[in-house]
């Protein structure tokens, strides 16, 4: 039976570039197209849901998630191959007395995490929202995200602190632990992890390759070349793509409720405050 390996994050914290590296170390060739890369699970939740003409209040808090074990079983048998790739950006947790992931579809989970201080500069951005909302949404223990007129692409996340140690600290599935900072400063040897974690054996050119086509200058000509439909700008998706961006911000006090809040967490993932 197929199994889900997800590729897992809070959101903007290098989901999009897992995303990438993993297409192209499946990839046989092929120019990359960032509009196939592996697809969302709330995407697919809100095609299961309107495909189905299924009930669904728009605006509640967690209605989404009453079908979730649904679609990961559908995705599991419509998978044309044993491994099926799947973005969330979901805490891992128990959503109406069901576990999110199901352990018994989950081969595993690749997830990645940033500095939140990066985190709330990036998802400010994004969201269009100004840095002190953005660190606010980062602690707050029942953040979810909606969007008007798809219910059924709705995500539950939690505070930043609450999301990392949902996936991290859990021992329902076997989990590799990337840091965004560490693929920036080493994406080779990230890059080799991920391969051998995903059981391929790459060798030191194809890695070589790997990086080179998943540079953030070529992501960026990448989405010029034929467009990104994530992008909710018209600057486009690819910002800046570079680690320890809060160190520049002038007014360093917005990010004390972040440093607050997480510091045990942050300085065990290594983010020194």
């Amino acid at each position: 039976m197929a199994k889900i390996l997800w590729l897992a994050s809070y959101p903007k914290s290098g989901n999009t570039w897992l995303r990438t590296i993993v297409d192209r170390l499946l990839s046989q060739g092929e120019a990359l197209d960032l509009n196939l890369l592996p697809p969302s699970f709330n995407g697919a939740t809100n095609s299961y849901i309107k495909d189905r003409k299924l009930p669904l209040a728009e605006g509640v808090q967690g209605a989404a998630s009453a079908y979730w074990r649904d679609v990961q079983a559908f995705l599991v048998s419509e998978a044309t191959r044993d491994r099926v790739f799947m973005k969330t950006h979901n805490i891992a947790a128990r959503f109406g007395g069901v576990p999110f992931p199901d352990s018994e579809m989950t081969e595993g989970a690749i997830y990645v995490v940033r500095d939140p201080r990066d985190v709330a500069i990036s998802y400010s951005y994004h969201f269009q929202c100004g840095l002190a909302d953005a660190v606010a949404a980062l602690c707050n223990p029942e953040k979810f995200i909606t969007r008007k007129g798809e219910p059924g692409k709705a995500e539950m996340l939690g505070s930043w602190g609450l999301h990392v140690k949902s996936w991290t600290q859990q021992k329902r599935f076997p989990l590799l632990l990337l840091r965004y900072e560490d693929m920036h400063t080493n994406p080779a040897k990230s890059i080799a992890t991920i391969s051998r974690t995903l059981g391929f054996s790459h060798s030191m050119a194809e890695i070589a390759r790997v990086v080179e086509e998943t540079s953030f200058s070529s992501l960026k000509e990448a989405e010029l070349r034929g467009g990104f439909k994530e992008a909710v700008r018209e600057g486009g998706f690819f910002r800046k793509g570079r680690a320890k961006q809060w160190q520049v911000v002038e007014d360093q006090g917005v990010f004390a409720p972040i440093t607050t809040t997480f510091g045990p967490l942050m300085e065990k993932l290594g983010y020194s405050r």
